[in-house]
């Protein structure tokens, strides 16, 4: 295939006196003569239009002219909205997306193609020249959707369309060749695919063609809310004539050379995006890409397309940063919003061994800035912007394909930050790691074979907590690296160990220095005076980061001396620190909870110089409220692996026990509902293990105390009745699943209350379930993350 320029005439006999741009005018003169172009086409208008085109006997259309006139109306009104939608900023934000996506149907194609058929016979039959060109309605429709399926396409906010920029000749000229390009289609709409493919169509008829093709398959089932179109396509023949077309392109027999990506006419760059979009489409429909037969010649050619449509001769070498595309004109837009080309792209050019497969990275990154573009740039905090569905959307079609790729865009990134000092992203660049990170995470939590990829992601999010600074879009990174970090915690030590290695890096130096930053803030009054929102956010943030490494026994990555002094100012600090104060409520759960897997990971875990005594901690506890369920899992947790320790008074376990069974009785009670609800389902064990330890390891005389409370004795019962109940109730039965291991230890102090032995001067001794295994769970909390053990 030559190179065409935006217009193409097509040398062809036609009628003395007469041309397609005049016949289009006399169209849209007639048109305004019967709906008014000063008022927009109601969308109800155009379906109902459709309705009557298919009530219409076609057959009794050639000898019954009386329904002429309705045909008539039925052209104006499409010809119409059609115009409409050429002027169109967004289809998104617009109600024509549903109509156009009505009329991009292959009954409705296909019934338009036959009332063509038989207008060209009535015409042909009438004239006296046979060697003039036969136009009617239907030609100047299709022509008109042609333009309107590319304008639509490539409709974004703050767009231009396709014709906004055209002088009036230049105008004349595109509506010429498109009304002639609907003259050469064939008769039935089953054979316009093969237009596709035919060298002896003009530029201006494979256009057409390829546009229609692609509105019928790819736009159409698109704006109406469905899959891809499945039914009445032939997907292997479909895929040769598009591979047919794409290998001619760069046939040296065929074509001129188009090895350069850059200097492409706009409808070319239109053209091969929507053959690459097409082919994707149905491609990925069929599934199976093992056995495709088009391979290698194909891919090489699709990706020398892409290449032209993004308009990149070269790629950035790593680690130069790969940036975006900022603005996606209409090719662009039609590569990267229409059909499923991403998520096929990563299963095609998974391996980045492939030549010049950089520019599928340069697609993503594209893709992933513009995505749900007509939002602001503030996604980078909370609430998750509307971005996230359409990228879910992709990501799940082939979860480890798309983990794979957002490691290497990520890879990308860090490359770029170990080798440009400062290191320091731009917001753009930081926007990208942000949705890569929320990707990323949520294949993890979805997604099996995504979590079976997930080494080379987790190397990626240790280095960039490290490398990135803290400003407030860092410190929204970083929490989402913790949370995807406690969906593998397996395979964390295998990746310290990695990076233990790398010492460009340099890991244990930058997370040291990073300790030791802190740790000066909080050391003096000044300091403290001075910390900022998001310095309490990076000191939890370390601390949950050293929770999760302590949690999975990783071993000789923090330094000694460094974090001993760090948590043990910690402590002191928030000993003195009011319950209500901004510093505890951000702090005071995520450090106990550290604590708390310290104390568990005992003896085989001793990177810590303990200088503050478990009473300091335990005199938090009494500051706690009971409906605080992440500061009460995590005291319940420390209370669990401290208690046996002998070296608190009756009356402390007597404070400690009535806060724990406070936060219990709530949970029985069901008090915690909404979004509490499930919170309140993980940490009940944590809780229950809190009070098994307390009523194990406290004096048979407290104990005694313990159990002779009126409220421990409801709980008791409570706990009885949930434990040997069958209902149906979900929350009920979540709850009964959770606290099952703690049923002896109810029944044997349900049977003491029973038998009186609490009113006897008998000592009490009450058997209990040994210490269990926890897991950290990531949550959000008014929208705090939070580790929790459970």
């Amino acid at each position: 295939m030559s190179n065409s320029s935006d217009t193409e005439s097509e040398a062809e006999n036609v009628a003395q006196g007469w041309a397609a741009a005049d016949y289009m005018q006399m169209s849209e003169a007639h048109l305004s003569h019967n709906v008014s172009q000063e008022t927009s086409i109601p969308e109800h208008n155009v379906r109902q239009a459709i309705k009557m085109l298919g009530a219409i006997d076609i057959c009794a259309i050639e000898y019954d002219t009386t329904s002429h006139e309705i045909l008539q109306h039925i052209s104006s009104t499409l010809l119409c909205f059609l115009d409409e939608v050429l002027t169109l900023v967004s289809m998104t934000e617009s109600n024509a997306a549903e109509t156009l996506g009505t009329i991009l149907q292959i009954p409705f194609i296909t019934m338009l193609f036959e009332y063509r058929r038989i207008f060209h016979r009535i015409a042909a039959r009438d004239l006296v020249d046979g060697g003039v060109i036969v136009v009617c309605w239907v030609d100047v429709v299709l022509a008109k959707l042609g333009d309107a399926i590319a304008a639509a396409a490539g409709s974004i906010p703050n767009g231009t369309s396709p014709t906004e920029l055209c002088s009036d000749l230049l105008k004349k000229q595109r509506d010429e060749d498109a009304l002639r390009a609907a003259v050469q289609m064939p008769e039935k709409w089953d054979t316009v695919v093969d237009v596709i493919s035919s060298r002896h169509a003009s530029p201006a008829g494979f256009r057409l063609a390829l546009r229609l093709v692609f509105g019928v398959y790819v736009m159409g089932p698109r704006l109406r809310g469905i899959g891809p179109l499945r039914e009445k396509v032939d997907d292997l023949r479909l895929l040769r004539v598009l591979q047919s077309r794409i290998n001619s392109i760069f046939d040296p027999q065929t074509s001129t050379s188009v090895g350069n990506a850059i200097g492409h006419s706009e409808q070319e760059r239109i053209s091969y995006s929507m053959l690459v979009t097409l082919f994707a489409s149905r491609d990925s429909i069929r599934g199976n890409h093992d056995h495709v037969p088009f391979r290698p010649q194909t891919q090489a050619s699709l990706l020398r397309l892409v290449q032209i449509v993004m308009e990149s001769n070269e790629m950035p070498s790593q680690p130069e940063l790969i940036m975006p595309c900022p603005d996606l004109d209409i090719a662009q837009t039609i590569l990267v919003k229409w059909g499923q080309t991403i998520p096929w792209c990563w299963v095609i050019w998974d391996d980045p061994r492939i030549a010049n497969s950089e520019i599928i990275d340069y697609l993503s990154v594209t893709w992933i800035a513009h995505l749900n573009s007509h939002e602001s740039d503030s996604d980078l905090g909370e609430p998750i912007e509307l971005w996230a569905e359409e990228m879910m959307d992709n990501l799940c079609i082939n979860p480890t394909t798309a983990i794979s790729a957002i490691t290497r865009i990520l890879h990308n990134n860090v490359a770029s930050l170990l080798t440009t000092p400062p290191a320091h992203l731009s917001p753009a660049a930081l926007s990208i790691v942000y949705r890569c990170c929320w990707g990323a995470n949520y294949l993890l939590s979805v997604s099996s074979n995504a979590v079976d990829c997930i080494q080379g992601l987790y190397k990626i999010y240790f280095s960039l907590f490290v490398l990135l600074q803290d400003g407030d879009s860092e410190i929204n990174i970083k929490d989402l690296i913790v949370e995807g970090l406690s969906f593998g915690s397996d395979a964390l030590q295998v990746v310290v160990d990695h990076l233990l290695a790398d010492a460009k890096l340099d890991f244990v130096l930058k997370l040291d220095e990073a300790i030791s930053k802190y740790h000066r803030l909080i050391s003096s009054n000044s300091g403290r005076e001075d910390l900022q929102s998001r310095d309490l956010r990076a000191i939890r943030q370390i601390l949950h980061f050293i929770s999760l490494l302590w949690h999975c026994q990783t071993k000789t990555c923090l330094r000694r001396e460094t974090i001993s002094r760090f948590l043990n100012t910690l402590v002191s600090w928030l000993n003195l620190t009011p319950a209500g104060a901004i510093n505890a409520l951000m702090l005071r759960d995520a450090l106990v909870t550290s604590l708390a897997i310290l104390e568990m990971s005992k003896p085989s875990l001793c990177e810590v110089d303990k200088c503050w005594d478990d009473v300091t901690v335990w005199r938090m506890i009494g500051n706690s409220e009971p409906r605080d369920l992440v500061m009460s899992s995590a005291f319940a947790a420390y209370i669990s692996f401290t208690s046996a320790c002998k070296l608190f008074d009756p009356l402390a376990y007597a404070e400690t026990w009535d806060s724990m069974r406070d936060v219990l009785l709530l949970v029985l009670l069901h008090q915690f509902t909404d979004v509490d609800e499930p919170l309140a389902l993980v940490v009940a064990p944590t809780i229950c293990q809190a009070l098994s330890s307390l009523a194990r390891y406290s004096t048979p005389s407290t104990a005694k105390y313990l159990i002779s409370s009126p409220w421990t004795m409801n709980m008791c019962a409570r706990l009885t009745d949930l434990i040997g109940a069958s209902n149906d109730d979900a929350y009920e039965t979540i709850l009964r699943d959770r606290l099952s291991a703690f049923a002896k230890a109810v029944r044997l102090i349900r049977a003491a209350q029973l038998l009186g032995a609490l009113h006897s001067n008998d000592d009490v001794s009450v058997e209990v379930p040994e210490l269990r295994k926890t897991h950290l769970v990531h949550c959000r909390v008014n929208s705090i993350p939070c580790l929790v053990l459970s």
